[in-house]
């Protein structure tokens, strides 16, 4: 009832300013856009919409119990401050709709696009801690999502690549971008995994809150980097005309 109350005092103080205007064209528009505000505010507390006719109804009755009788209650105008608030609120309730609509759609197609992708996204915290990992993370580190998510990210990373990754992680966190870290990640039955890491800042209000980025599985490309390697220092020997199979700079 409190906050009934409230907003049945604030249209009979509208209505009251409105009355005593003299009725300018200024001081009506002032009125008007105090009434919208009202209007967009009873949205944002989740005020009810039918709640409107009826906040205005007892708006009326209090004005017509308090009013003397040489005072002419201009029902029209009030009338007219009665739509105002319901268009502003019916607008913003459709644009609030809309909005909520669009960023569902957005989400559905990130969420796809993330179950599509050969690479894993995911996002950090201002901790490093993941809160978010892609379908691509589990296949890529051999783990269960729930047991990647929540933990730091530095935790999966090999201890040898630990000062560039925390490194690396800082200078995000400052509000730089890296591009092309790579890695060794430890995956879940132990073994190693070779990635590479891309990551920026999520900024907010101009503040950074936290971290978003991919990392894909460059272990193969390592294997072929290597093997190229090799395959340059043997034909760089005695007789680099002739391509010898010695498994010796296949060794991968």
């Amino acid at each position: 009832m409190a906050i009934r109350e409230k907003y049945i005092e604030k249209l009979v103080e509208l209505f009251r300013a409105y009355m005593k205007s003299g009725k300018s064209l200024d001081t009506f528009e002032e009125v008007r856009y105090q009434a919208s505000q009202l209007g967009k505010k009873l949205l944002e507390e989740k005020v009810p919409l039918d709640w409107i006719i009826g906040l205005y109804i007892e708006a009326v009755r209090r004005l017509k119990r308090e009013a003397r009788k040489e005072e002419a209650l201009d029902l029209a105008s009030c009338g007219n401050l009665l739509l105002e608030m319901v268009m502003a609120y019916s607008i913003n309730f459709l644009r609030n709709v809309e909005i909520r609509e669009r960023l569902r759609e957005s989400q559905e197609r990130f969420r796809r696009i993330a179950e599509r992708s050969f690479d894993a996204l995911f996002t950090l915290d201002l901790s490093s801690r993941i809160t978010y990992a892609s379908p691509a993370a589990e296949r890529i580190g051999r783990r269960r999502l729930k047991d990647i998510t929540g933990k730091p990210f530095h935790s999966f990373v090999h201890e040898s690549d630990m000062p560039k990754t925390i490194q690396a992680l800082s200078k995000v966190l400052k509000g730089e971008t890296i591009d092309a870290l790579e890695i060794k990640l430890l995956r879940g039955d132990g073994s190693l995994v070779n990635v590479e890491v891309n990551a920026s800042p999520i900024i907010r209000d101009e503040e950074v809150i936290g971290v978003e980025g991919i990392f894909r599985d460059i272990t193969e490309r390592k294997k072929l980097e290597r093997l190229r390697r090799n395959l340059r220092r043997a034909r760089g020997g005695k007789n680099p005309g002739t391509f010898h199979t010695s498994t010796a700079f296949l060794n991968l």
